[in-house]
């Protein structure tokens, strides 16, 4: 793969026009999925990776249940190999986090898991399902969907994963590229972009207390994009980092802006209005012509 030019580059395309990290996580309905695979992966990722036909299929059912999948690997080549058995890594997100892990011997094994565990015991999943009592966290490295992943993720990933083994995977495409290194903690659901090692670390730190770093938070995937948007600048005003010291309660879509109610542990109620705002144009992709973005930005957050 020929590597493009600094100035085609999409991760530093964004930082250069401000474009803003908040409310650009991808929204998941019930959880994560993430299955080992040690790659190499096409552009699709689990439908083109190790797990041949049996990936597109695991993908489509699991889109059906609000999951969404992912492949995952070790950092370091030599921790990849092509394994008898196949980790593999359930979380819920939401307020009822849960992480379980359990692994499979043949890749059609998976077609048989329970995804209705998502909306009831997720240790349901899968007989040999156990508790993962710490936080995870999955970086994107993922190169054929875009470079900045690699050319960021790589170095990050392995990285944390050499002061913290055991909680640190490589991933595949989780969306929002431009704001590489990106990653997902389990099972939180937080999202994270921009990282460099110390905020990454921070992030896994507080990630062991049931907390979230704001100010690296794409958003939390369980709230839609405008909601994340919302729940970040309260966090940020506020100084809250606990995932449940906000509590998202009403999203009232109006002509000109969304108005959403939050409420905090403390029993606070905020309203933000979000309006949708124009910012310069950016690549979406390493390579790719620049073209305008819009982001949810939040204009005023008020008690009610």
């Amino acid at each position: 793969m020929t590597q493009v030019s600094p100035g085609e580059r999409c991760a530093l395309r964004s930082i250069e026009v401000h474009e803003q990290l908040a409310g650009t996580a991808g929204h998941v309905d019930r959880g994560y999925l993430a299955v080992e695979d040690a790659g190499p992966w096409g552009r699709a990722g689990i439908s083109e990776s190790g797990l041949g036909e049996t990936g597109a299929s695991l993908e489509s059912l699991a889109k059906a249940a609000g999951v969404k999948v992912l492949v995952m690997r070790a950092t370091h080549r030599e921790g990849r190999g092509h394994p008898v058995r196949r980790r593999v890594l359930a979380a819920v997100h939401g307020r009822r986090r849960r992480l379980v892990g359990f692994s499979v011997g043949e890749p059609a094994e998976l077609l048989g898991l329970n995804l209705a565990a998502y909306a009831g015991d997720l240790c349901d999943i899968h007989p040999e399902a156990v508790e993962i009592d710490h936080p995870l966290l999955l970086v994107c490295t993922h190169a054929k969907r875009d470079q900045c992943c690699a050319i960021e993720g790589g170095p990050l990933a392995r990285s944390l994963a050499r002061a913290h083994p055991g909680q640190v995977f490589e991933c595949s495409h989780l969306g929002g590229h431009r704001f590489a290194p990106t990653a997902l903690s389990l099972p939180s659901g937080a999202v994270y972009g921009r990282l460099d090692l110390e905020s990454a670390t921070r992030a896994l730190k507080l990630a062991a207390d049931g907390m979230v770093e704001p100010r690296s938070l794409r958003g939390i995937s369980a709230l839609p994009p405008v909601a994340q948007a919302a729940d970040v600048a309260l966090r940020v005003r506020l100084g809250l980092r606990a995932l449940d010291a906000v509590d998202v309660e009403e999203i009232t879509v109006g002509e000109d802006h969304t108005a959403v109610r939050l409420r905090t542990a403390d029993g606070e109620t905020w309203v933000a209005r979000v309006v949708p705002s124009a910012s310069a144009p950016r690549p979406a992709s390493c390579g790719r012509a620049a073209e305008p973005s819009t982001s949810h930005r939040v204009v005023a957050l008020t008690p009610p």
